[in-house]
């Protein structure tokens, strides 16, 4: 199955992820229930060809840092299709890989559940704000809202430092400057620093 073909049909599934693991079929998660696309087993081969197909797909990507490290964390997009943040990975000495498919709206808070009294934060204009969870708990996504309420609500200047970037945040009343880690800047620290300058 083509990488085009998976992801529309997570798609249209309403999926939130996609497992790439050799030795599984490709699976699908779906409301929080895992469902298989296909009854084929994917192989170390099959495996590979698709993580180099979403590495062609990020302009070439290297796979230096995965190969490496073990890991890697980027997105991507796929044109007519959305945004997708990859989790790539080694396991068993082979290639794996999540996607997790970023939803191209960032969606109301009040349509999430996401408290009033968390949405006030975002009217703070200093201080040191953490928004911490386990993986899949919504951080991204609260940030997203915070920041789009910030962006329609005053004017100024957003930056941020992401790995990878979920959310692309438009220019409203604020002029949005999103960075990535690896692709936009070489770490963390450096882009924090440059950040205090603009």
């Amino acid at each position: 199955m083509e990488l085009y073909d998976i992801i529309a049909l997570s798609l249209k599934k309403g999926g939130a992820d996609v497992y790439i693991v050799p030795g599984s079929p490709l699976v699908i998660k779906c409301k929080g229930r895992f469902e298989n696309v296909t009854d084929v087993i994917l192989t170390e081969a099959d495996t590979e060809i698709l993580l180099r197909e979403i590495y062609g797909i990020c302009g070439n990507r290297p796979l230096d840092d995965l190969l490496y490290s073990g890991d890697d964390d980027f997105s991507f997009s796929v044109q007519n299709l959305g945004r997708f943040r990859c989790m790539a990975y080694r396991q068993k000495g082979s290639l794996a890989a999540i996607l997790r498919i970023v939803r191209n709206v960032i969606p109301a808070p009040e349509k999430l559940g996401i408290p009033a009294k968390v949405m006030e934060i975002a009217n703070l204009r200093k201080g040191l704000v953490f928004v911490t969870g386990p993986s899949g708990s919504g951080k991204s996504t609260t940030i997203a809202c915070m920041l789009d309420h910030i962006n329609k609500t005053r004017k100024g200047h957003i930056v941020t430092i992401e790995e990878p970037i979920e959310y692309i945040n438009s220019h409203a009343g604020c002029i949005v400057s999103q960075r990535e880690i690896n692709t936009d800047t070489v770490s963390f620290s450096g882009a924090v620093k440059t950040a205090m300058r603009q």
